[in-house]
């Protein structure tokens, strides 16, 4: 994410890159995403730092590597305890299950996932909702 995606309206918006080149707006109105993201933020724009990205790597103000991502998120699974590997595209499988569990229209999951095609994400969830339920019945 670039810093000019950031965009200061009334709720203000990030605007994200998805898969194929194209640009969805996100509004950053929730209350709860506001909390997570404006700290970062603020903290940013304090930082003397030429390089146009919103999310850097503190030791060398650079862009942050998809490989450091990787390894963080990794890392942060192993300190919480989590009982195998996770990684950042767990997060998009979770995030769209759990969307569908909720009842969330199929369309609208694949719109959020930028997936051209419904049958890949009807695909993607009905997928990840059974491997979800096999690791629940096993489960002590």
């Amino acid at each position: 994410l670039k810093l000019s995606h950031l965009v200061h309206s009334d709720p203000p918006t990030l605007t994200v890159e998805m898969k194929g080149g194209n640009d969805k707006v996100f509004s950053l109105m929730h209350p709860k995403l506001q909390a997570f993201f404006f700290p970062w933020w603020n903290f940013r724009k304090t930082l003397d730092c030429a390089v146009p990205f919103l999310f850097i790597n503190l030791y060398n103000k650079n862009q942050l590597s998809v490989r450091t991502i990787q390894r963080r998120i990794k890392r942060f699974g192993q300190l919480a305890g989590i009982p195998f590997s996770i990684h950042p595209h767990m997060f998009r499988r979770t995030f769209a299950t759990h969307l569908h569990a909720r009842g969330v229209d199929l369309a609208i999951i694949s719109s959020l996932l930028g997936h051209s095609r419904l049958e890949m994400t009807e695909r993607y969830v009905v997928k990840m909702q059974k491997e979800e339920e096999e690791a629940l019945l096993k489960l002590p």
